[in-house]
């Protein structure tokens, strides 16, 4: 123990310094008590079950390759998984999607052309208008694919999209097409979980 003022070592017990007569605190004159250090819990490991399977890490989802017929993706299909698929399967007018997938799509679709034709139309920028050109060109294929692979998956065939030419009621019949349930197993793959896109 030493002085605070002077740095003196003192003795314990002592109320004044020897050296500089500084007033030494109480906590400072109890003799130092050494403690402790609390023991630390040992905790035995869990018992491993006999029939405990081991975790498995699941590996991220592939979007270099196309994907294989009848693949849609996940049960609960992300918005981000969806829009992957969208732009994977570009051309894919084979196979089936789920509901899930066609309608992010849609959503997505209409999010970013709503957004680049107001922003064209309230800056007047010959860029935006270009973009939005662009944007509605680069969407047309995949947007039919997905419209094509929508119907195979409620069981009808990709011509029935021709509807749609029909004035007011063909869109209004394809609309109820395509928010239809997913059929069974047909010539176009296997049956996707109801809604979700998951292969049944």
């Amino acid at each position: 123990m030493f002085c605070a003022e002077c740095g003196s070592p003192l003795e314990p017990g002592i109320k004044f310094c020897p050296n500089c007569g500084a007033k030494i605190p109480e906590a400072e004159n109890e003799p130092e008590t050494i403690k402790s250090e609390p023991e630390q819990a040992v905790t035995d490991p869990a018992p491993v079950q006999e029939n405990e399977q081991p975790a498995v890490c699941q590996p991220a989802p592939d979007y270099s390759s196309p994907a294989p017929e009848g693949e849609n993706s996940k049960s609960s299909i992300s918005f981000t998984d969806a829009i992957a698929l969208f732009f994977r399967r570009y051309t894919d007018f084979r196979g089936r999607s789920g509901l899930t997938e066609f309608w992010y799509a849609v959503i997505m679709e209409v999010i970013v052309t709503s957004g680049l034709s107001y922003l064209s139309s309230r800056f007047q920028f010959g860029v935006l208008a270009l973009t939005s050109v662009l944007w509605g060109l680069a969407t047309i294929i995949p947007g039919i694919a997905v419209s094509v692979r929508r119907l195979h998956d409620t069981g009808r065939k990709g011509t029935y999209l021709l509807i749609g030419l029909i004035p007011l009621v063909g869109w209004i019949i394809l609309i109820i097409a395509f928010a239809g349930q997913s059929a069974p197993d047909n010539e176009y793959g296997p049956a996707v979980n109801n809604n979700s896109g998951e292969n049944q």
